[in-house]
């Protein structure tokens, strides 16, 4: 998917002056773009518009949509699914940028030319400097002859942003909170946890060393922040279990459970309307034996997955579901329910994983089995 995301950058056919723009791409595109970028700022707080290079190459891809849409000759993707279950928050923005990119135009086009305005999208944030969690450490070494500060500066060099460091006498250690203890004292290492020793001049063998640490302290943070998120926003009055819905239509089961979100304050009285747009334009089942409905807009009241274990599978357009996860999301929680749901949506996306979680037998089964996933991911 790495390769789709770079080839698509390669599109030589844009410039960024507007005015050359203007000789490929009909004016009424262009602002129309421009319209539906700023409601994307708006929906999702990602700013796309403001990159020329960006908003060039994706306008002229929009011409070349327009042209394909009025002879309904579409052109297919076959990495169509791996992108909606790899990258599902991008494939979910450009559902979105489709859905209005129709209204505007007064045109209509598949989930294959989604996939490809996804490809754009990716191309384009994946350039952009994402925050990276960082493990603290804390050095206390010998400073004869600005040891610790030659250390700090290669320590800074080989990690970067990975690392905050800071520096400490003995006496100080134990006031200090970090993830891990650098020392060139073996006796310091020897009795104090999380504690690596190190050489004063910094070997090879001691960076790989560091490196491996850092990956292990990253790693548990992201399991630990995971386990929370399970707890915030999968709660027990959202859960459904072990449902006999075999003869239901997948409508039927969206507007039960949201009719229990209503209830419980989670969505408003529109919402399951904007759910059943984004399930109009592309299927939110996986061949994983899971569905996950949710809105084509952040639009919740609280951001929530409910959560329906079915007894009989249920067609879900093209694949039998027996889990569903009706996820809605709020503006104020959105930034941190996409690190959760981007997680989640990988652990879904494996069929082994989606049975055991579809045979759960309660809600406290059904929370320790997803918490173990998370756990035994390396």
């Amino acid at each position: 998917m790495a390769l789709l995301f770079i080839g698509i950058q390669n599109e030589t056919s844009a410039n960024s002056k507007n005015k050359q723009l203007k000789e490929v791409v009909d004016e009424k595109i262009i602002t129309a773009l421009h319209d539906v970028l700023k409601q994307v700022k708006k929906t999702y707080l990602i700013e796309l518009g403001d990159d020329q290079e960006f908003f060039n190459k994706l306008a002229i891809h929009v011409q070349s949509l327009y042209h394909r849409s009025k002879y309904d000759t579409f052109a297919r993707n076959s990495s169509l699914l791996d992108l909606k279950t790899a990258y599902p928050l991008i494939y979910d923005i450009s559902v979105y940028i489709s859905s209005l990119i129709q209204e505007k135009l007064a045109i209509w086009f598949n989930e294959d030319e989604i996939s490809f305005i996804a490809l754009h999208i990716g191309s384009f944030l994946g350039t952009q400097k994402n925050s990276i969690e960082q493990a603290s450490l804390l050095l206390v070494a010998n400073d004869y002859h600005d040891l610790s500060e030659n250390i700090v500066a290669k320590l800074e060099n080989a990690f970067g942003e990975q690392i905050f460091i800071k520096t400490a006498n003995e006496a100080a250690i134990k006031a200090q909170s970090y993830d891990m203890l650098l020392t060139t004292d073996h006796s310091i290492a020897e009795r104090y946890e999380r504690a690596i020793f190190i050489q004063p001049l910094l070997h090879q063998n001691d960076l790989r060393k560091i490196e491996k640490r850092i990956y292990q302290i990253k790693e548990q943070k992201q399991k630990v922040k995971m386990h929370q998120y399970i707890d915030q926003f999968i709660p027990a009055e959202l859960y459904f279990n072990q449902v006999d819905l075999a003869a239901a239509t997948p409508k039927a089961i969206r507007k039960q459970i949201n009719q229990r979100l209503l209830h419980n304050g989670y969505v408003g009285e529109d919402f399951l309307q904007s759910v059943e747009k984004r399930e109009s334009m592309s299927s939110t089942g996986f061949p994983s034996g899971i569905a996950i409905p949710h809105a084509i807009e952040i639009s919740a009241v609280k951001s929530s997955v409910a959560v329906m274990t079915l007894q009989e599978p249920v067609m879900w357009e093209a694949y039998p579901v027996k889990l569903i996860a009706f996820v809605t999301i709020s503006k104020d929680e959105s930034k941190v329910f996409n690190d959760f749901f981007e997680r989640f949506i990988e652990i879904v996306s494996d069929a082994v994983n989606t049975k055991q979680l579809s045979t759960s037998s309660s809600y406290a089964e059904f929370i320790g089995r997803l918490k173990g996933m998370v756990d035994a991911d390396e």
